[in-house]
């Protein structure tokens, strides 16, 4: 009969044969914090809009507003082909879920001041 180990199984002499760093990130893989994700999509109006164009400039400089000031991801996610209705999914990742929602709530009422769009459902998740 063998004397073998579980392959999960580490003795003090592999652990010692580690470089340090990897010993340090497998100590802090054991004490990983849980993530929570939220997540939302808005539907909006572009308002005044009267091509495409038009609506990209405001969609693309909402985007950059936001993007800047809470960075978390933000991109539009539907209606790409309709000059009236635009679409943004918004996605925050925090250690808290909490603090995730509230983030959430508050870019999302950062979105409805902006006077160049109307919402008109925010399906969040």
């Amino acid at each position: 009969m063998k004397n073998t180990k579980p392959r999960n199984v580490l003795t003090m002499e592999d652990w010692a044969s580690w470089p340090q760093r990897a010993r340090y990130d497998a100590q802090r893989s054991l004490y990983a914090s849980p993530m929570t994700v939220r997540s939302a999509c808005i539907e909006m109006q572009v308002l005044g809009s009267r091509s495409l164009k038009d609506k990209r400039s405001v969609i693309k400089s909402m985007i950059a507003k936001v993007k800047h000031r809470y960075s978390i991801a933000i991109a539009e996610v539907g209606h790409q082909d309709n000059y009236h209705l635009a679409a943004l999914g918004i996605a925050v990742v925090s250690g808290e879920a909490d603090h995730a929602a509230d983030y959430l709530e508050t870019v999302i009422r950062f979105i409805e001041l902006d006077d160049r769009v109307e919402i008109t459902s925010i399906n969040r998740n």
